[in-house]
């Protein structure tokens, strides 16, 4: 007979896109076999109510929970130690090799776009990385960012390739 409406909470998911209230941006995991490249193309030509998307950058334990709890499968994540995609990144040759950013990891998408957020599986300072164990460790030209959908949401790197049967991660930016 009465209705106390802190009791109550009625919660809207339009279609597959999801809004986290800590970050302020949505999120999409999308299903498919694509190649790491691919997969920052599409992300970028997506958008939601106007925002661009890009591959999702992590930059908390809470974000990171919160992007690997809609996951069904692994996926890829917006984060590169290939010299052209970290140059592209900064907007400059800082890098002439690989071997020059060979463990220098670097978001390559969103916000953080260009910052180094770990060397090796060490996250720098004010910088949030969570690499599996043994990880990255570069095992035949691994470059590029993967979100494992099991062992509590880690990462792993791995080589510009399809992943078959696994998926996509895109973050659209929100506010």
């Amino acid at each position: 007979t009465t209705c106390y409406a802190n009791l109550r909470r009625v919660t809207f998911v339009a279609g597959t896109v999801y809004y986290n209230p800590l970050t302020e941006h949505y999120y999409e995991y999308v299903a498919g076999t694509i190649l790491w490249s691919n997969s920052k193309t599409a992300a970028e030509a997506k958008s939601y109510f106007g925002r661009a998307g890009y591959l999702a950058t992590m930059s908390s334990e809470a974000e990171n929970n919160f992007i690997w709890k809609l996951m069904s499968s692994d996926a890829w994540f917006g984060a590169s130690d290939d010299y052209n995609y970290v140059n592209a990144a900064l907007g400059t040759t800082t890098y002439t090799s690989q071997a020059a950013v060979e463990q220098k990891w670097h978001w390559i998408s969103g916000p953080e776009k260009g910052t180094q957020f770990s060397n090796g599986s060490t996250a720098l300072t004010g910088q949030y990385a969570k690499w599996a164990g043994g990880e990255p460790n570069n095992a035949g030209g691994e470059h590029y960012g993967q979100f494992y959908s099991s062992n509590s949401g880690q990462w792993n790197d791995l080589p510009n390739t399809n992943l078959p049967g696994l998926a996509t991660l895109r973050l659209l930016l929100g506010k």
